[in-house]
């Protein structure tokens, strides 16, 4: 057990197999979304291995909370302060809607949860043929009040990976955000920083590897606040990249209402980025791609 109370694994296999999952299966993409907590902790690139042997392992991408090097995403409510409205967290077990059991690109899933108060949560996971997962949040609301909570989204990573630290190739924490354009943390720099707050901006953030990203976006031009955080309270390294929308969604008395949100987790293709980009409107999504100092050269060069 982590100082925080939290299960710990001996390894990824135990962490994944301790929880009800629905099953990811797609072209690009293997992995599954936990039960617990609703939230995407298994992922793997199928298309890529570890080494140039095509005995190699698959490239794995996301990791349980509690194994070793976790890394994961989940969307979620924050009630306004000073309200007691009880929302799902990471201990909340959600069920299965409709049957479906496997998430493919064809296929979406919903899963749902019942605080007990006249609130019923449901959360929806599509994905596309390639990296992007569009998750729509749901709330039925049976109760006599309106109720307000507004939307966030988090990716976290426990332990500090291992970078090339290449002084051209950023490795870390980053993200565009409206006026404050791109923003990019080191580990290292965040362990120093603690805490780094962008309020009332717009865009996406997430983490970046050499090859393999992961970020949460709200719709294109949401207002949000966003926050890189660090803390080493639970024994670990304990990284964070995440937006709360600043304007709530409100739900009726006897109405549902309903968000959307987006997650991109795979393999920085240039194609697969650009066409996101164009599609959804993201802000300089193509930056996921870190293009070196002289971008405005190497981009181009890049379409030769």
């Amino acid at each position: 057990v982590a100082a925080d109370g939290s299960p710990v694994y001996a390894d990824r296999a135990a962490a994944i197999a301790a929880t009800d999952r629905v099953i990811i299966d797609t072209e690009d993409l293997h992995g599954s979304i936990n039960l617990t907590g609703a939230r995407l902790d298994d992922l793997e690139l199928k298309q890529y291995r570890e080494t140039v042997d095509p005995a190699s392992p698959i490239i794995t991408l996301l990791t349980p909370a509690g194994a070793p090097n976790a890394y994961f995403a989940e969307q979620g409510w924050v009630p306004a302060a000073g309200a007691t409205v009880a929302v799902p967290d990471s201990k909340s077990v959600w069920t299965v809607e409709d049957g479906a059991t496997t998430l493919t690109a064809a296929t979406p899933v919903t899963l749902r949860w019942d605080n007990g108060a006249g609130l019923t949560f449901r959360r929806t996971f599509a994905v596309d043929e390639h990296y992007l997962f569009t998750v729509t949040q749901s709330i039925e609301n049976t109760g006599a009040s309106d109720v307000a909570l507004f939307p966030y989204a988090r990716v976290a990573r426990h332990g500090t990976p291992k970078v090339a630290n290449f002084f051209i190739q950023h490795e870390g924490l980053h993200g565009v955000l409206g006026d404050n354009n791109l923003v990019s943390k080191k580990y290292s720099d965040l362990q120093n920083d603690r805490q780094v707050t962008f309020e009332n901006t717009a865009g996406w953030l997430g983490f970046s590897d050499k090859y393999w990203a992961t970020s949460v976006m709200p719709p294109a031009g949401t207002t949000l606040n966003a926050r890189f955080n660090w803390s080493n309270a639970a024994g670990y390294d304990d990284y964070q990249t995440s937006y709360v929308e600043t304007t709530p969604v409100v739900i009726a008395a006897g109405a549902t209402a309903e968000r959307e949100s987006f997650l991109f987790a795979g393999a920085k293709e240039e194609a697969v980025i650009s066409a996101y980009q164009t599609e959804y409107g993201f802000d300089r999504f193509d930056l996921l791609i870190d293009w070196g100092w002289l971008g405005f050269i190497t981009k181009p060069m890049y379409y030769l």
